[in-house]
């Protein structure tokens, strides 16, 4: 072993009883009249960094005479002695290293990590800016992963010397690792946030960019709770929230993952359709029933528009997916952008062609919601749906507001346990909890619809301020064939019913009504098991 490489790595890991096998090796090569005192490691332990001049006067003899010592490579790992000196920080160590080998600065180990790599991720800022002064070159030197020291001095939150690296390589902000990770990406899971505002400095479009699953920096700074560097990066660009990496998560998952409340009311406020997104992608591996309800609320009152979009951008806000082929092809061709665009959520909800602003003479409004009405249109009319007015009062209901917002099962079910009473309260516009799901629920539909039916069955058959049964709202919307089944078997009264609708539909059996909406086969052929007679109206 390189005697210089056993006393610096027993140095590095305070290791006493190497220094000495360190120096014994090192007296045995060297005259005997080379040293004018002797050297002695031994002793308490915290007393071994006066000794790091002891280590400099050891090596500096050695390569008196053996120059070739500060060129042999660790059988470890491919390291000389230079890289082993980087990590300690030492200048005259690192000098006398140098004189022996100039090369060495430029040397990679088995990693492709130079002595400059190791600097930058100690700190070590004296160090950096000696090798830079040999090699300037050295700060574009990428490891086998593709990392710049920049992108160690990152990670590592060292503010000086990534100013220094970007001083020396201000294109080093714009290098992607082999993960494609600039180092804006390293600082913001981090939440460095001068680094960050140097990096943005040195390269502005380093905040779109996308890493190797699609995560812009925004989503580190999500995964690493970092508020005040999320809150700097939303300011340069807010359409940042609506990216969606190939795991299918926008930077609000990270922050519902994390139960990070301040994170998620930063985020939610400038694009409050990312609830929405959020609400129906959570799953049974998400553990929905640990997040805070504090959250869950939240995110529902976004999800059906409480807040307003406070992005102030003058571009519309929609989500943009990224799959593996986007990424591949945009790896391959820098110049492309091929999107998959989904309308945003508060367009979809705009398409909604319920118009309970505009009821007929039939439909009557209670009386809580008539003091409400005028004041309201367009998406403000909404609110009519996951509301009830108490006393003058307006009460959010968020059991009808996750039925509304489409929320995945798991978050329904949560919801469920918590405001189970709610499935007898009717909204302000006198629907039901079962009114909602017959219209907004399409996937695990039968399972959520049971537990609403369970716990009041009588549900089925109360009319909203239109007039229609669950069932009937149901067929208007094309439920799939286990909700439409579930609501039948709670009464199959129900399937007796005509539509009592000023609209079209007036009068009308259920079965004509599905046809008519093109309802899915198997849901006509349940209609028509329940209620052969009907085929005798024709």
């Amino acid at each position: 072993m390189n005697p210089i490489h056993q006393l610096l790595a027993s140095y590095t890991t305070q290791d006493v009883a190497g220094l000495q096998r360190g120096e014994t090796t090192i007296r045995a090569l060297l005259p005997s009249s080379t040293f004018g005192s002797d050297i002695n490691f031994t002793g308490d332990q915290n007393q071994i960094n006066p000794s790091l001049g002891r280590c400099f006067e050891l090596i500096k003899n050695l390569l008196k005479f053996f120059p070739e010592y500060a060129r042999v490579h660790s059988a470890h790992d491919s390291s000389i002695p230079l890289h082993v000196a980087a990590q300690i920080g030492d200048v005259s160590i690192a000098k006398v290293l140098v004189d022996a080998y100039p090369q060495g600065v430029s040397i990679p180990n088995a990693k492709g990590k130079i002595p400059l790599h190791f600097a930058a991720r100690m700190g070590y800022l004296n160090l950096v800016e000696f090798l830079l002064d040999i090699d300037p070159s050295c700060s574009a030197c990428m490891t086998q992963k593709k990392k710049l020291p920049l992108h160690f001095s990152v990670g590592e939150g060292h503010f000086e010397v990534s100013k220094r690296l970007l001083d020396v390589y201000p294109e080093g902000a714009q290098v992607a690792s082999h993960k494609s990770k600039l180092p804006i990406h390293h600082a913001s899971r981090w939440g460095y946030e001068k680094i960050v505002d140097a990096l943005v400095a040195a390269f502005p479009e380093g905040v779109q960019a996308h890493d190797w699953e699609g995560s812009l920096p925004i989503h580190d700074a999500a995964r690493g709770n970092q508020v005040q560097v999320a809150r700097n990066l939303i300011k340069k660009y807010p359409q940042g929230l609506c990216i969606s990496n190939i795991r299918g998560e926008i930077p609000l998952s990270a922050a519902v993952h994390n139960n990070s409340l301040l994170m998620i009311e930063l985020m939610v406020m400038v694009w409050p359709a990312g609830a929405k997104f959020v609400l129906s992608n959570l799953d049974e591996y998400d553990c929905v029933e640990g997040k805070k309800w504090e959250i869950i609320k939240f995110c529902l009152m976004a999800a059906v528009g409480c807040f307003a979009n406070r992005a102030n951008t003058g571009e519309d806000m929609v989500l943009i997916s990224y799959n593996r082929e986007d990424l591949i092809i945009r790896d391959n061709n820098n110049n492309s952008n091929d999107f998959l665009i989904w309308a945003s959520s508060e367009e979809q909800d705009n398409k909604d062609d319920t118009d309970f602003s505009k009821l007929s003479e039939g439909g009557k409004i209670p009386e809580s919601a008539i003091s409400n009405t005028p004041a309201r249109s367009g998406i403000n009319m909404r609110r009519l749906r996951y509301e009830v007015v108490i006393n003058g009062v307006p009460r959010f209901l968020p059991l009808h507001a996750a039925l509304i917002c489409g929320a995945s099962l798991p978050v329904l079910q949560f919801v469920f346990k918590q405001f189970r009473q709610q499935v007898s309260v009717r909204n302000s516009c006198g629907e039901l909890p079962l009114h909602l799901a017959a219209e907004f629920l399409r996937d695990n539909d039968g399972i959520f619809v049971s537990m609403l039916l369970s716990e009041y069955v009588e549900a089925c058959i109360i009319r909203d301020v239109l007039g229609r049964f669950p069932l009937q709202v149901a067929l208007l919307k094309r439920a799939g064939y286990n909700l439409v089944k579930h609501i039948i078997h709670a009464n199959r009264a129900i399937i007796l019913q005509t539509f009592k609708t000023n609209n079209c539909f007036h009068d009308t059996e259920p079965l004509f009504v599905a046809t008519e909406c093109d309802c899915n086969l198997d849901v006509i052929h349940l209609l028509l098991l329940e209620n052969p007679c009907v085929l005798s109206s024709l």
